[in-house]
């Protein structure tokens, strides 16, 4: 057995390493990590406007067909396919022969109607004249035969020629009375030629975007033959129905701010918004335009309603189905939570607060609606109950955690919307961001007390 002598080691290096053994079991114990940071927030209280949301689909505020208004042949077309149109603008050329020599011959009616009142006109002068003298004749007949001066042939024949020369007058006045008629007529039978005549020039009725040809150049068209359609998507309504609960709903709101009746005008002129399939929020307002004035419809039990929106940039088509919420005109005070910190067991819904002592409990609530990230809840929080709201994998009831405060913002007309940001993802931005400089000022104390 080798001895410690016989190392030849001096006593004073075995009294050396003796404590170091000590000290490094000490080293090695085992400490507890400390809590984990979770971001923590108080519940937002906020006056908020309750909604009713409806599925719908749009429909163009202004569109009209494009239709023949004459017969003939298709000469030409002056456009093509989905081309922004001006009312007015020329789109087709009908053959217009046969209309302008129609146009023509009511031309030269007008001009005979014309030339026969000339005549007639004349003849009433003649006549007239002729009356004059005859009349004059008459009564010079009528003063002799009073003083016997003249027969009574002379006198009979005087009457004859002058109830003669009256006939005459009235015959020639009724000549130019048929006259004038037949002009009227002519002038009629023109305006039509020249509506036919303009008609063979086919017009855009609106402003808007032209569709495709259905007649093709060189194919005959009817009366009313449908020729393109266009629309104008400058506006663009949304069709929806509500329930008779729905809109009794909205009357009992209005009672509830002192209105006497229901006014379905004012109803009318309620905000509305709208979002597409896949649309992040509502990000069209517009507001409501029409309520059925036949009231409910008995078959379905709803009403019809129609709200507009403006669509200046086009981002709304024609028979898009879409989601349109109205909202109520009476705000409530409620309270909002992120939605994600709301979570459920087999005892129900509920949340995690961090009590003053920075431990974790479990606090049972309701949800009654859910929105763009917020949980719009049953009770009301106090302000003074810590909220966990970022971290939620670290957080376990019973044990306690180092709360970080965050802030959360909720704009109600944005949660309307549909438009406000996630709640969770802005708290788990900042609980970062404070973890970051948290670190960043331990490393500089650090480094300050090593220098």
């Amino acid at each position: 057995m080798t001895r410690l002598r016989d190392w030849g080691l001096p006593a004073a290096v075995l009294l050396f390493l003796s404590p170091c053994g000590c000290n490094r079991k000490e080293a090695n114990k085992y400490e507890a990590p400390p809590p984990q940071p979770v971001g923590v927030s108080t519940a937002v209280i906020t006056s908020y406007t309750p909604f009713l949301e409806k599925e719908g689909t749009t429909e163009p505020v202004n569109a009209a067909d494009v239709r023949a208004q004459v017969s003939g042949v298709l000469q030409s077309q002056k456009f093509t396919a989905l081309q922004d149109i001006a009312k007015g603008t020329d789109l087709y050329l009908i053959e217009p022969d046969q209309y302008e020599a129609e146009q023509k011959a009511a031309q030269a009616d007008v001009e005979n109607a014309n030339a026969a009142i000339a005549v007639a006109e004349a003849a009433v002068g003649v006549a007239k004249a002729e009356a004059e003298r005859a009349k004059l004749d008459f009564d010079r007949q009528q003063r002799l035969l009073q003083r016997d001066a003249a027969s009574k042939a002379e006198f009979d024949a005087a009457k004859a020629a002058n109830d003669a020369a009256q006939a005459n007058l009235k015959s020639a006045e009724s000549q130019v009375a048929a006259a004038r008629a037949q002009l009227q007529t002519a002038q009629a039978a023109l305006g039509i030629a020249d509506l036919n005549v303009q008609y063979t020039k086919v017009k855009a009725p609106i402003n808007g975007r032209i569709s495709k040809t259905s007649v093709k150049e060189g194919n005959l068209v009817e009366v009313g033959s449908l020729l393109a359609t266009i629309v104008d998507e400058s506006k663009m309504f949304a069709n929806f129905t509500i329930s008779d609960r729905e809109l009794l709903r909205f009357m009992r709101s209005d009672r509830s701010r002192g209105e006497a009746e229901f006014d379905l005008v004012k109803f009318q002129a309620r905000d509305a918004y709208l979002k597409r399939e896949g649309d992040e929020g509502f990000a069209f307002k517009g507001k409501l335009e029409y309520a059925d004035a036949k009231g409910i419809d008995v078959a379905t039990g709803t009403l019809a309603v129609r709200a507009v929106f403006d669509n200046e940039d086009e981002r709304l088509l024609p028979g898009l189905f879409v989601t349109v919420r109205i909202p109520e005109s009476q705000a409530v005070e409620a309270t909002f939570v992120p939605e994600l910190s709301v979570q459920r067991d087999q005892r129900g819904e509920y949340l995690l607060l961090v009590d003053d002592q920075n431990i974790v409990q479990r606090e049972s609530v309701s949800v009654i609606k859910r929105m763009n990230g917020w949980a719009r809840l049953t009770e009301s929080l106090s302000p003074q109950q810590k909220i966990v709201v970022s971290g939620l994998q670290k957080a376990q009831v019973g044990r306690p955690v180092t709360p970080v405060d965050v802030t959360l913002d909720l704009d109600a007309d944005a949660l309307t919307r549909g438009m406000n940001e996630n709640p969770t993802d802005e708290a788990e931005e900042q609980l970062a961001e404070k973890m970051s400089e948290a670190a960043e000022s331990n490393d500089d104390g650090v480094a300050d007390g090593q220098e």
